[in-house]
């Protein structure tokens, strides 16, 4: 299951089937189509007309979007592993496959995405790419950072052992804000030596994460979605704002938010 939003238009990911909505009044989401692709999608990534899938063991999927009301599938690559996460930087994609490591493909053609290059090591479930760098979340092996500026031939120079398992990240402001149990932030403003520099343990299970200028909202699959006050981001624990418990909203949504503030 996973979500992205552009403008009005929200993505949701809902099994193998990828589902579009107009959500120009976000209390009354409007649904307009919905296109198959060959797995369970477990992230989403919309770059101009063309939305990114990484479709757990169906690879990538590549949809074509430029019709929201008529989307279609037009391209997507095999992988040996999971595909977990994607993120896509000019006309290069990286896909976090688990086992099969991190994948690098070109894509400046959707129809027909060519693997150039790939980084093997075991169990990477996030990746955020951008400034020549690809960062994976590698579960009991930490962050790690891959220099891509040659995708082709990607080197290692950086790492760090997160607290608790490494899973999806985003990186903003030159920092890294990674799910672990909980939330975990690393200073990543010299790539090549990554360190730790904040942490929030009081979460369960953290599957993905926003942010939002110094504001983070990190998903859990026991507590729900979590807003978290970064504007701090050493120390231990960071302010929790809000804590949204979740309730099943069939058709639609995941959840249902119902408001719970705790100190």
């Amino acid at each position: 299951m996973a979500v992205e939003a552009v403008g009005a238009v929200l993505f949701f990911g809902d099994g193998a089937t990828l589902r579009i909505f107009d959500m120009s009044v976000p209390e009354t989401p409007v649904f307009v189509s919905e296109v198959a692709v060959a797995g369970a999608i477990q992230d989403i990534e919309a770059d101009g007309s063309t939305v990114f899938i990484a479709a757990e063991y169906g690879g990538l999927e590549i949809v074509d979007i430029s019709s929201i009301g008529s989307p279609s599938r037009i391209g997507g690559l095999a992988t040996r592993g999971r595909a977990l996460d994607v993120a896509v930087d000019g006309s290069i994609a990286y896909l976090a496959d688990y086992s099969g490591g991190l994948r690098i493909i070109e894509v400046s053609d959707p129809a027909t995405p060519i693997e150039i290059g790939s980084y093997d090591v075991g169990n990477v479930e996030g990746v955020w790419a951008g400034n020549g760098y690809a960062y994976i979340g590698c579960n009991t092996q930490g962050l790690r950072v891959i220099d891509v500026s040659d995708p082709k031939n990607p080197v290692q120079v950086g790492s760090v052992v997160t607290t608790h398992a490494a899973r999806k990240l985003t990186v903003a402001g030159g920092l890294a804000y990674v799910c672990i149990r909980g939330l975990e932030i690393v200073d990543v403003g010299d790539p090549t030596s990554p360190s730790l520099v904040g942490l929030l343990e009081r979460s369960h299970s953290a599957q993905d994460l926003l942010v939002d200028h110094d504001t983070v909202y990190l998903v859990d699959i026991v507590y729900g979605l979590r807003i978290i006050d970064a504007k701090k981001p050493t120390g231990c624990p960071f302010s929790l704002m809000t804590r949204i418990r979740c309730q099943r909203l069939p058709g639609l949504w995941p959840f249902q938010a119902s408001s719970n503030t705790t100190k």
